[in-house]
């Protein structure tokens, strides 16, 4: 407009309004497009820019994964070879059992073979007596490994429990050293006990599982020692008056022990090395064991060693209070306990019993029937729980019932879990005891919910067995001589009762034949 004015050309304006108009759309178009390629330039960095963090992003993933596959990689490669380990350990456990269960077996089948045929008028050039004694010790050998193997298992599956009570801790070390004398007077080696401070006579624990632990940790230290001394040195610990504690102290002039095999000593089914368990033999559970006895304890086991000069192993336990408990100053071993001289024991009496025996097993049958006819019974044997039913009650009919049922768990047909609970469900009180293989404390109960009265484990300890038995013998008759009682007691009344009815009844016919006599 304002050229117009200027120009003083307004007839031009419109063609000159028009070519300004078109300038300027064509400016605009231009800046639009100018704008809208910054906008797609914009847009294509920013998407350059969402790509390279991603990018960044995938990486940094890819790096995780990788340092986490690194570490499961190196997780594998160590549980492998601790899978590996563990296989190699268990074989080389498997095979020192076998050759531990193999080597006593062969003692005991080929020496009965050899008593066999010097009893059957074969040569006579062996001592019965050392044969029977060898063959006994390389029994009682055997169940030792089988204790050992059960004592793991059960600690494993913490269903080992210990029974705390009061004892005499000069008893228990008396017998440990009573037990393993022998053995070191065989190998030429001292063992001794010193008392390095005043100990309480009295002390509260597991009587039965510190002399296993003592017993495992002298026995190994005479098992490596040829020659010199064992040491079991006892001192009272500087512990405080709230926890007091006691320590043994087992110190050999052994073999001795590196610092590899000392990382691995209470491992079970571990020795020093798999020489160490050619050399000495051995299952590799005793120390095992008796770290996880102390610790129930509430104490532990610790060792150094020297190779080549010897062992020192250390047994902390608490004791218990003491607040009354009477000191020895200088303590003396006590009694020697020695292993009981069989014909020599008081065995109990069952004479005039009357005994029902389950049992399958025909070797067990003639042992069972020997122990218990040389106790007086009168013994009668099943080869199942079924035929011990129909005898129990063939006897019951005849009049001649049975005192006790001694019955096996484990039989055919019916088993033991199974007659004790047919007894019961006819209403028969008649004791039983289960004998059976099984020894975990889980067998006990199931016997017990079973119906039967007591329990008793193979292998038979004879005086054990005769005891539980004569106990319940005596309690059984005590019982059948009160029902005998109350039973003669109640025919009495009866009688009592009859008689004075009948009494009543002859008055007054009496009473009628004088008035018939007096008229």
């Amino acid at each position: 407009a304002s050229r117009l004015a200027v120009d003083d050309s307004y007839l031009l304006a419109p063609v000159a309004l028009t070519t300004i108009v078109i300038a300027e759309i064509g400016s605009l178009g231009r800046s639009l497009r100018a704008a809208r390629q910054l906008a797609i330039a914009e847009r294509s960095a920013s998407a350059l820019r969402r790509d390279s963090e991603q990018e960044a992003a995938a990486h940094a993933l890819l790096f995780r994964q990788a340092a986490q596959l690194l570490a499961q990689n190196e997780q594998l490669a160590h549980a492998r070879e601790k899978a590996e380990q563990a296989t190699r350990i268990k074989s080389e456990f498997l095979a020192n059992i076998s050759h531990e269960i193999r080597t006593p077996m062969t003692t005991i089948v080929g020496f009965a073979d050899l008593l066999h045929a010097t009893l059957s008028g074969g040569p006579s050039d062996i001592d019965p007596q050392t044969v029977l004694a060898s063959i006994r010790r390389n029994g009682e050998h055997l169940l030792a490994i089988i204790n050992d193997l059960l004592d793991l298992s059960k600690i494993e599956a913490g269903r080992l429990e210990v029974e705390i009570h009061e004892f005499q801790l000069g008893q228990v070390v008396s017998d440990v050293l009573s037990l393993l004398r022998v053995r070191a007077e065989a190998k030429g080696v001292s063992l001794s006990v010193e008392y390095a401070s005043p100990i309480p006579e009295t002390i509260r624990s597991d009587p039965t599982r510190l002399r296993q632990i003592l017993i495992n940790l002298v026995s190994n230290a005479l098992k490596f020692t040829h020659q010199g001394s064992v040491r079991l040195i006892i001192r009272f610990e500087d512990a405080p008056p709230s926890a007091p504690r006691l320590q043994f102290q087992v110190v050999d002039t052994g073999i001795g022990m590196t610092d590899s095999e000392l990382a691995r000593l209470f491992e079970p089914f571990c020795q020093g090395d798999a020489s160490t368990t050619r050399r000495f033999g051995g299952t590799g559970l005793g120390l095992a064991i008796s770290q996880r006895l102390a610790r129930l304890l509430d104490g532990e086991i610790s060792v150094t060693s020297v190779p080549g000069k010897g062992s020192s192993f250390v047994l902390s336990i608490a004791t218990g209070p003491l607040d009354r408990v009477h000191w020895l100053a200088a303590p003396q071993e006590s009694c020697h306990a020695r292993l009981p001289d069989q014909a020599a024991l008081n065995l109990p009496s069952l004479a005039g019993c009357r005994l029902l025996v389950a049992e399958d097993g025909l070797d067990n049958q003639r042992l069972i029937a020997v122990i218990l006819k040389r106790a007086g019974a009168r013994v009668t044997l099943a080869e199942n729980g079924q035929l011990a039913l129909d005898q129990f009650l063939l006897a019951q009919q005849q009049g001649e019932p049975f005192d006790l049922i001694l019955s096996d768990m484990q039989m055919p047909v019916l088993d033991g879990y199974g007659l004790a609970r047919e007894f019961r469900r006819r209403g028969v009180q008649t004791p039983i005891v289960a004998l059976t293989a099984h020894a975990m404390a889980s067998d006990r109960e199931r016997c017990l919910e079973a119906g039967c009265t007591d329990f008793a484990t193979k292998p038979i300890d004879r005086p054990k067995l005769l005891d539980v038995l004569k106990h319940w013998y005596d309690r059984s008759r005590a019982a059948s001589a009160i029902t005998a009682a109350a039973s003669t007691a109640a025919i009495s009344a009866t009688a009592i009762s009859a008689a004075a009815a009948s009494d009543t009844e002859a008055a007054p016919a009496a009473a009628s034949q004088a008035t018939s006599a007096a008229t």
